[in-house]
């Protein structure tokens, strides 16, 4: 049965860290579902653009709520339901070089950074406590108005 609780104790969504009041509208609900969103079964619930590509142990998808900094905001999460590395077979590692690759390769992506979360997300900021990596294009520096995309690991008060 689902809870707003995982296996290890944490809450599945951490609602305090979102970055707009859209997304914390949409961890609210989720929350209420009790239902981790990147769970392959409850995806399309929360997610309705869907996959991009599926590998053996990740799959590939545009953030819906991108940081307004990224030109480009992918996420690589975890087929299983992850929150640690020590939940996944050490294989699955190698392949997200097949993923980082294949999202420079078929988006155009010359340049970027990845980041990942692991752990109780009221911790370390992370809204979902289910283990994937934020593949970001900022906008090109050169861009009026630039300002580079922040990645913040640490929590906040939750209210």
């Amino acid at each position: 049965m689902d809870t707003d609780m995982t296996k290890n104790g944490n809450r599945r969504v951490a609602v305090e860290n979102a970055g707009t009041k859209a997304y914390a509208e949409t961890l609210r609900e989720i929350e209420a579902s009790g239902r981790c969103p990147f769970c392959i079964e409850n995806l399309l619930r929360w997610h309705p653009e869907g996959i991009l590509r599926k590998g053996a142990h990740w799959f590939l998808i545009r953030n819906q709520f991108k940081y307004k900094e990224a030109e480009q905001h992918f996420v690589l999460v975890s087929l299983v339901h992850a929150e640690n590395f020590s939940d996944l077979p050490p294989e699955a590692m190698g392949e997200t070089l097949e993923f980082f690759r294949f999202v420079q390769d078929e988006f155009g992506i010359p340049y970027g950074g990845i980041a990942l979360r692991f752990g109780e997300p009221a911790k370390t900021g992370a809204t979902v406590s289910h283990l994937h990596f934020h593949i970001i294009k900022p906008y090109d520096p050169e861009t009026s108005g630039f300002e580079p995309a922040r990645f913040r690991i640490g929590g906040r008060t939750r209210t």
